[in-house]
């Protein structure tokens, strides 16, 4: 199903082939030698994302996006999340020196703990983590994101349903000599090109302990020096990390950086079976979780009577 949550509409084999070669073609080019930076040709990403890349940035979507909300709303974001930690929310920045103090060893890599980890971490706060989370999305993200579809275009309907990473991912990131992770897009993950990224620090994040993008990746007519995503709790960023290159740098700071992040598409752009996402057997690794299966996905829907974004009940599969 492409072009809607709700409706499906069909796409020819040719097509999809078409597709997954285009996806294909720029790592195959990289590797043999034709391409030798790791931005891909405008030509390429456009073929890659389009229709999806072509409406959001039809809609003025692809930029980066600074804004706040509601800390007083919303502190169960952080409280869980140190909960989880077993740190006061206030000195989560200090979680390395407060390990230390405990007779911890430092930590020379991030953690990355999401729902489905939940052996490893605090399964209570993960819950409460999860119900702050699907909260934000339908009392924040949500509505804002429909407002901003429809204000940006004049001929199209409004965004009635998106979505949304199942849960996000929680990382912290302590003083280290090493960079976390290495520079990349989404799609090089088989992300399909129709997501937007957000991130949420929960501590003060600044210089080298944050994550810093290079936005707009691959279009000449823009600036794409890397730029750090500064600020702390009650700050968000969103950026179209599937083409845009995002990366870490070794944290020479003296305060661990923890935050979240996660993936929204919306609706009228998502596809349920994006060719680019499934595994080497068929498998769409990026699907809606139903009653049985746990999924990557999960949707909201804007009830039409209320108005209210609500997250929609899984379906049996």
């Amino acid at each position: 199903m492409k072009g809607s949550i709700s409706q499906s509409s069909p796409q020819t084999l040719i097509s999809k082939i078409v597709s997954f070669a285009m996806l294909l073609l720029p790592l195959a080019m990289t590797a043999a030698g034709m391409i030798t930076s790791p931005c891909i040709p405008s030509m390429i990403t456009d073929s890659i994302g389009a229709p999806a890349t072509s409406e959001l940035r039809r809609r003025g979507m692809l930029d980066l996006l600074p804004f706040r909300y509601s800390t007083a709303s919303h502190s169960s974001l952080r409280s869980s999340v140190s909960d989880q930690l077993g740190v006061d929310p206030e000195r989560l920045g200090s979680l390395h020196e407060i390990e230390a103090e405990e007779g911890k060893p430092p930590r020379r890599r991030r953690r990355r703990l999401i729902m489905q980890q939940q052996a490893r971490s605090n399964p209570a706060a993960m819950e409460r983590l999860q119900a702050a989370y699907d909260l934000f999305v339908c009392s924040v993200l949500a509505p804002n994101l429909a407002l901003e579809w429809c204000s940006s275009s004049s001929d199209s309907g409004s965004l009635t349903t998106l979505a949304y990473q199942s849960m996000p991912a929680l990382r912290v990131s302590p003083p280290s000599t090493q960079a976390m992770g290495r520079r990349h897009n989404d799609a090089v993950y088989g992300h399909q090109p129709g997501q937007l990224n957000y991130w949420l620090p929960l501590s003060a994040s600044f210089g080298d302990n944050t994550l810093w993008v290079e936005p707009t990746t691959c279009r000449s007519e823009v600036d794409n020096t890397p730029v750090p995503l500064e600020g702390d709790f009650g700050d968000c960023f969103r950026f179209y990390g599937n083409l845009d290159y995002h990366s870490t740098r070794p944290n020479n700071t003296s305060c661990t950086r923890v935050s979240l992040d996660f993936r929204i598409v919306p609706g009228a752009i998502y596809d349920d079976d994006y060719v680019g996402s499934r595994s080497d057997t068929g498998v769409q690794k990026y699907a809606v979780g139903t009653v049985k299966r746990k999924g990557f996905y999960k949707i909201a829907m804007r009830d039409s009577d209320t108005g209210e974004w609500r997250v929609k009940p899984k379906v049996v599969g």
